[in-house]
């Protein structure tokens, strides 16, 4: 038997299977380059309609860049950083001047804002890389956001009045001078968040995690704090008047609170 006339088609066949499997390779890098530029015209598509005068497109948008990502792991801090930029300018808590206006009395929830940090606020974070939700000075009063995915967020100098945080994870989230009074943080977590000068005063914080948390000249006075963890956080200056924090409670965190104002037993006689 010629040796020859037996190699030759063993050599056809591997020729044949590098060549079938180098067609694979160049027919699936050309659909991911296709499927990469279709998520690139849908994300500029999402970006112009968050520019509409209508609500409708607008919201269109939104859900838009919620699906791309979903779609595209990639694009998910992108999406995150044009949907936050989008909440600060539609919800912006201080004007041109840079300063609070006047009277700080809670805005209508708008929808498509609504819409936005709910979205924000279900995304994946397993593929938010170095981006982080970004809602510095917004005005967010009443909005409904339980649940919410806001670790490591910057929530600073944001007006959260009456919001609903029920069981929000706001771990290492920098919430510094928020205003946070009356809002619903029930269960929430609260870990290693930073809450210097922050009004939370009536805030419910029933069962909430605040171990870590800073506290520092916060005003607590009223806040609903019944079975909430605080050990090691930082009480530095903060009011805890009418709190119901107990010396046990105290003995487990750091710093020493604001004088509590003894009431007057006086009987007036």
């Amino acid at each position: 038997m010629n040796l020859a006339s037996t190699a030759l088609p063993a050599l056809a066949a591997v020729v044949a299977l590098v060549f079938t499997w180098a067609s694979v390779n160049q027919n699936g890098a050309q659909l991911r380059l296709s499927e990469q530029g279709q998520i690139t015209d849908r994300f500029n598509a999402a970006i112009q309609n968050l520019g509409a005068n209508s609500l409708d497109i607008r919201m269109g948008g939104i859900y838009a860049l919620e699906r791309i990502m979903r779609d595209s792991d990639r694009d998910q801090p992108s999406a995150i950083s044009v949907l936050s930029a989008f909440v600060r300018t539609r919800a912006a808590r201080f004007g041109a001047s840079g300063k609070p206006p006047k009277s700080e009395t809670a805005p209508k929830v708008l929808a498509d804002v609504q819409a936005a940090v709910t979205v924000l606020s279900s995304r994946d974070p397993a593929h938010d890389r170095e981006t982080r939700v970004d809602l510095r000075n917004t005005n967010l009063a009443q909005y409904v956001l339980p649940k919410a995915s806001l670790a490591g967020s910057d929530l600073s100098g944001a007006d959260l009045r009456g919001a609903n945080l029920e069981e929000a994870n706001l771990t290492d989230a920098d919430l510094q001078l928020a205003l946070v009074s009356g809002a619903d943080m029930n269960r929430a977590t609260l870990h290693h968040t930073n809450l210097y000068g922050a009004d939370l005063s009536v805030a419910f914080l029933l069962q909430a995690d605040l171990t870590g948390a800073t506290l520092s000249l916060a005003d607590l006075r009223g806040a609903k704090l019944a079975g909430a963890h605080v050990a090691g956080a930082e009480l530095s200056g903060a009011n805890i008047a009418e709190t119901g924090l107990t010396k046990y409670d105290l003995a487990r965190t750091r710093g020493t609170p604001a004088p509590v104002p003894q009431a007057n037993s006086s009987s007036g006689t």
